[in-house]
């Protein structure tokens, strides 16, 4: 069977309305996450511009693939998602490495349900930094007018003890950026957000691009302000703006894909998740197998239908999510060394879900071959 995980970013006070049509067509288990949506907004004393945040929640949740349109069309539907500022989901193929987990895909039912249009030609990229450094890099997203960014906050493991060896001390406190792009703009843009977080500096931070299936986006970038999609030649012109000079377009070879970094590939986005407290532990058997770390995120699990049914006021579980970006050939021994310490079993409640990393970028210390 085909799995899709469905990711909506939603204005904080819409969630409860789409989490309840969502029960209602037998979602039973979904992660729910705080996040925060940064804006590009008019104001101060000599006009320009100014960050501000939007409160949002992340609701994401398994789904046979076969499902995944209607579903989508649901959340927009609910949410007015068309409207602008309101948010955004998108779907993207993953794979249940571990047989136990089926359970956590949900059976819905959606005969009768609509089908929207949504762009297909869509790129998902991460960026984690070190707390307080979000927004910089989310601006890029912003002025270059791909989506609104999601930005969620996190703990790194097992990366801060590595680049101690070069005497740099990173703090633990994580931010996470999520945003989307199409297909087309994804490298210059995945490249202007190296730049703005100078991840090519040791310790500043980790990138990665994914494939979506679909996307329907919140384009509301700047609040009041006039915009429109932007080309290809405007987001360099932006990036520009952002960067403060055009010394970046040297390191970036605009007329090929093709440039002076040293891109990683052959990778997989592997996402554990399970019960609050045991992240360290789990992370730790995972880098002992090869992982090279995790940043480690609070969120909850709730039971939508069940509770919908049953007791509303039903508490969430607390949660943790470990993403881990790996070789492809490490997967393996990391799912060997989590059985082992019986990750899938009820203390921990493990569930693993991977997917494909198109490629991914970070400072790597020079070779001493």
């Amino acid at each position: 069977m085909a799995i899709s995980r469905i990711t909506a970013s939603i204005f904080r006070s819409l969630s409860g309305d789409i989490i309840e049509a969502l029960a209602n067509i037998g979602v039973n288990s979904m992660l729910v996450e705080t996040a925060r949506s940064p804006v590009v907004e008019e104001g101060g004393f000599f006009g320009g511009t100014r960050i501000v945040d939007d409160p949002v929640e992340i609701l994401s949740f398994l789904v046979p693939t076969e499902t995944e349109d209607h579903v989508i069309a649901l959340i927009v539907q609910v949410g007015r998602l068309d409207l602008p500022g309101r948010g955004s989901v998108c779907s993207s193929a993953v794979e249940l490495p571990n047989a136990e987990n089926a359970s956590y895909v949900n059976q819905v039912s959606v005969e009768g349900l609509p089908i929207i249009n949504t762009a297909s030609d869509v790129t998902g990229i991460c960026c984690i930094v070190q707390r307080g450094q979000g927004n910089p890099v989310g601006r890029v997203a912003l002025d270059t007018g791909a989506c609104v960014p999601s930005v969620t906050f996190g703990t790194g493991l097992g990366v801060r003890d590595k680049m101690s060896l070069l005497r740099i001390t990173i703090p633990a406190d994580k931010e996470l950026i999520w945003t989307t792009t199409s297909t087309p703009d994804a490298d210059i843009l995945f490249d202007g957000m190296i730049e703005a977080g100078q991840l090519d500096q040791p310790g500043k931070g980790f990138i990665y691009m994914f494939p979506l299936n679909q996307a329907h986006l919140n384009m509301d970038v700047n609040r009041g302000i006039l915009h429109a999609a932007a080309s290809i030649e405007q987001i360099i012109v932006a990036l520009d703006g952002i960067l403060g000079d055009t010394d970046w377009r040297q390191r970036v070879d605009l007329s090929d894909t093709r440039n002076e970094r040293n891109y990683l590939t052959n990778l997989v986005d592997f996402c554990l998740i399970c019960n609050e407290g045991s992240g360290d532990e789990l992370v730790g058997a995972a880098m002992a197998a090869g992982a090279a770390g995790a940043s480690i995120a609070k969120l909850k699990q709730i039971n939508p239908s069940n509770s919908a049914e049953q007791d509303r006021g039903a508490k969430p579980v607390a949660r943790e999510a470990c993403y881990m970006i790996i070789g492809k050939d490490a997967v393996p021994g990391i799912l060997q060394a989590l059985d082992e310490k019986d990750c899938f079993g009820a203390e921990h409640s493990g569930l693993v879900i991977t997917n494909q990393t198109d490629k991914a970028f970070t400072y790597l210390p020079p070779s001493t071959d």
